[in-house]
């Protein structure tokens, strides 16, 4: 593939942006325990598979926080959580359950939806990430492959991901 630099930008031959040339991301260890202690906070939201999940979504998503605006599009944060993503958590699931709602405002301070923190609010940008997976059919799965599958299949439908990247991503990020 022909890639090429131009103010900073690495471009392919077909002009696609395909990332910064910069190696700037969260320390994983310090993002494991931060996204392992917020999930903790609502009740059944935390397993160790969640927490991987989790690991891998920021890997796939922002380079592991690499990115916290989505280039070209609306998704914000380290999870690259869009806003009708936030919305719909919120009035179709969270509206429904006070108690949940409740922990997330305990976890990160936040109790309607607020676009602004998605981008600046960390713990708020994870929640909404695992309130949109807890809302998928299905545990999570055990294995590495069968979680990129799921992040693409429930997390990225529609979008650009592939299961394959992901699970790339997630190795270079988080191992």
């Amino acid at each position: 593939m022909f890639v090429s630099w131009y103010d900073g930008l690495m471009w392919t031959r077909d002009i696609k942006f395909i990332g910064y040339g910069c190696d700037m991301s969260f320390d994983k260890d310090q993002l494991r325990d931060l996204i392992t202690r917020t999930i903790s906070k609502i009740d059944k939201f935390h397993s160790e598979d969640a927490v991987t999940l989790l690991m891998m979504t920021a890997a796939a998503e922002s380079d592991l926080g690499t990115f916290l605006r989505q280039v070209g599009g609306p998704a914000l944060g380290l999870m690259q959580v869009e806003p009708n993503t936030m919305r719909d958590n919120y009035g179709s699931y969270l509206y429904f359950r006070d108690r949940m709602k409740g922990q997330i405002f305990s976890a990160c301070h936040v109790g309607m939806p607020d676009v602004d923190a998605l981008e600046y609010n960390i713990a708020f940008n994870i929640l909404m990430a695992r309130v949109k997976y807890y809302r998928a059919p299905g545990p999570i799965p055990s294995t590495l492959e069968g979680m990129a599958m799921y992040h693409e299949e429930f997390y990225n439908a529609g979008g650009a991901a592939h299961w394959e990247i992901t699970l790339e991503k997630y190795q270079k990020f988080c191992l």
